[in-house]
């Protein structure tokens, strides 16, 4: 009985330090997914406003088939963008594993509410300078769910760099691996553009930016939180997991022979 007694103490003792060492590595695992490397910010060298709405009249036309006058109401042509030209200045890392990105932000020139205005876009491949254009829709017919660009008013503008990987989501099958956030900058310098009148003067103001280093309170992402484990680490769990069933298969083993040898 004496040697049963040690066996199970043997065991439970194994089976918590086991489940110390397990928690201990998940949690080194989730520190360092939600760490997040720091990139130096792109520079936005210059956004540009331009608007090439025009208004078509209403005209009368006959109708081909018919023979009957049509009267074609006059409507307007909605036709905006918005061209961005980004410098990265070495912003990124010489690293072929990593997908580079950039994110354009914007808020009312008389807000402090940031809003993300474009999906995840690459960097030019070949030249340090990359040009975006958005074309805009027309004020008169926001969708729902857009941001507002206004007809009249001024907006300002920031860019940054990111870097994503991909990363198995833990210890298992490798086929579904995650896109993460790795690495990024903090925002750009400040752009600020004047949409038809000028709010400085009161005058009409031709489509062009008007530069500004104006710093303002910026709310970063938040990471993708995933548990990831170094190759030692995960190869520890794996003994890990191997040890316990040794450890039960011992223990029937040494509880049947106590029986056998206290039933002889």
């Amino acid at each position: 009985m004496a040697e049963y007694e040690k066996t199970v103490s043997a065991f439970i003792c194994a089976l918590l330090v086991c489940t110390l060492l397990f928690t201990n590595i998940v949690c080194i695992g989730v520190v360092q997914a939600d760490s997040v490397d720091k990139l130096p910010a792109p520079t936005l060298v210059s956004v540009t406003y331009d608007d090439r709405s025009y208004d078509v009249p209403a005209s009368t036309t006959t109708d081909p088939f018919t023979g009957k006058s049509v009267e074609n109401p006059a409507y307007h042509v909605n036709n905006r963008t918005l061209t961005f030209v980004i410098d990265r200045k070495n912003a990124f890392r010489d690293n072929p594993s990593c997908y580079q990105h950039y994110l354009i932000r914007m808020k009312g020139a008389f807000s402090n509410e940031w809003n993300t205005i474009t999906e995840l876009f690459d960097p030019d491949p070949i030249s340090p300078l990359t040009t975006k254009i958005l074309s805009l829709p027309s004020p008169e017919n926001m969708p729902y769910d857009s941001y507002y660009f206004p007809s009249v008013g001024q907006a300002e503008f920031q860019v940054q760099a990111q870097e994503w990987v991909q990363v198995p989501p833990g210890p298992g099958p490798l086929e579904s691996w995650v896109k993460t956030l790795c690495a990024e900058s903090s925002w750009s310098n400040t752009k600020t553009v004047s949409f038809g009148q000028d709010l400085t003067d009161g005058t009409q103001s031709q489509p062009n930016h008007i530069p500004s280093q104006t710093s303002t309170n910026q709310i970063e992402p938040q990471p993708e939180l995933i548990i990831q484990l170094p190759l030692t680490e995960f190869i520890l769990v794996i003994v890990l997991c191997t040890t316990l069933p040794v450890l039960i298969i011992a223990l029937i083993y040494t509880r049947k022979t106590a029986r056998q040898k206290k039933s002889a």
